[in-house]
């Protein structure tokens, strides 16, 4: 440790294993919260030798992985999941030249100009959840699985689905929920103890297990892939982003398998994120009692006559108000995921060793009473002071 310098706060933890029984294997990120309420925004914690730091301000995420991101933008090795992803799914990618390549197509299909064109498709599916919840309010999870899953296929691969029960729109839900269990800390041994991945097979079945899922998932990315790839051939793709990677192959020097999961990943990321932020929200208005507030300005700006579209958004500060109170109180990706240093380095008289692991909790950051007033309270009006940083 250079001088000057010291390790961050922290329990000290047991022998070997640290903080590892102190650590639930789900939802983690309430017990990261109570850590650095207790410890401070940037709090260190060791389990089984690795070294973890908690993250519990914006501010420090942001002048660590944002403002110094050349040095934290690795990730650690998700040994379980990796057996099932091949690690080559965006979420789990280790810092190099295909990241880098997956991280240009991104751009190039998502950047706000690209994003603009995607405006008529989310209204579409927007609409079509509208009418099925006026038809049968009680179908509603159906429903949002459909529009999330619906648009993320839509705009991966050109495919409109119909139902929430569609099997392409199950497959892509169960990747994902497989994915978190799979990456959860602590759901698997080898995660913890990294010589167990040596152990054969006949000795660890939740090898067995994570290959079969990893069939399974690429069975059906490839199956997605090689679908857009017959329409595209047949003069019958739809615009789609699988549709620019194959028609730009040489541009983005990916092999097939490496791009059906870059386009699995993507799946994985679209279909249960907005679905979840649905039913928060509805949570959210059942618990609050606002709702009347979002529908009179939905009424006095949209009118009766037809649905919102996003043309309308810069005269609904209202309803971006709610959405992003939504998504404060109740964050999709709750504990982040986690990055790690690949070179040692020093902030506010820290040091902090090459491999550290990173997790900016966004359970905690969402709640800090410095940046959130009242954070525990629903409060979007919080978004329309013009005092207030969006």
């Amino acid at each position: 440790m250079p001088p000057g310098t010291r390790s961050p706060p922290g329990p000290v933890g047991k022998p070997i294993i640290g903080s590892m029984l102190d650590i639930p294997p789900v939802h983690s990120w309430f017990k990261f919260k109570e850590l650095t309420d207790q410890y401070g925004p940037i709090t260190k914690i060791t389990i089984a030798g690795q070294d973890h730091v908690l993250l519990g301000t914006e501010q420090v995420a942001n002048d660590l992985l944002r403002e110094r991101g050349s040095i934290y933008s690795d990730r650690p090795t998700f040994h379980a999941a990796n057996i099932m992803t091949r690690g080559l799914i965006p979420l789990l990618l280790r810092y190099g030249d295909v990241w880098r390549t997956q991280r240009s197509f991104f751009h190039h299909v998502m950047s706000t100009k690209a994003a603009a064109g995607y405006a008529s498709e989310l209204e579409i599916e927007a609409t079509r959840m509208a009418r099925d919840l006026i038809r049968d309010p009680s179908d509603y999870e159906n429903f949002f699985e459909r529009y999330s899953g619906g648009i993320i296929l839509r705009l991966a691969f050109g495919v409109r689905i119909e139902s929430g029960r569609d099997p392409r729109c199950q497959s892509s839900l169960k990747a994902v929920h497989d994915l978190e269990r799979v990456a959860s800390p602590a759901q698997y041994l080898v995660d913890l103890l990294p010589a167990m991945k040596f152990l054969p097979e006949f000795l660890a079945p939740w090898k067995t297990e994570l290959k079969k899922l990893r069939t399974e998932h690429e069975t059906f990315f490839r199956g997605m892939l090689d679908g857009a790839e017959r329409d595209n051939s047949g003069g019958k793709g739809i615009k789609s982003w699988a549709n620019v990677w194959l028609s730009n192959k040489g541009q983005w020097s990916l092999d097939d398998l490496t791009a059906a999961h870059m386009f699995g990943g993507l799946l994985e990321a679209g279909s249960g994120t907005s679905g979840s932020t649905l039913k928060s929200f509805c949570l959210l208005m059942t618990r609050t009692g606002q709702l009347e507030i979002l529908q009179q300005e939905l009424d006095r700006v949209v009118g009766a006559g037809r649905v919102p579209i996003i043309a309308d958004l810069p005269q609904l500060p209202t309803v971006r108000a709610f959405a992003k109170e939504v998504l404060r109180f109740y964050p999709v990706t709750a504990g982040g995921a986690p990055h790690m240093l690949t070179k040692d380095d020093v902030y506010k008289g820290f040091f902090f060793k090459a491999g550290t692991f990173f997790h900016a909790n966004q359970w905690a950051i969402h709640r800090d009473p410095e940046q959130y007033p009242d954070p525990e309270s629903f409060n979007p009006q919080r978004w329309l002071d013009p005092k207030f940083p969006t």
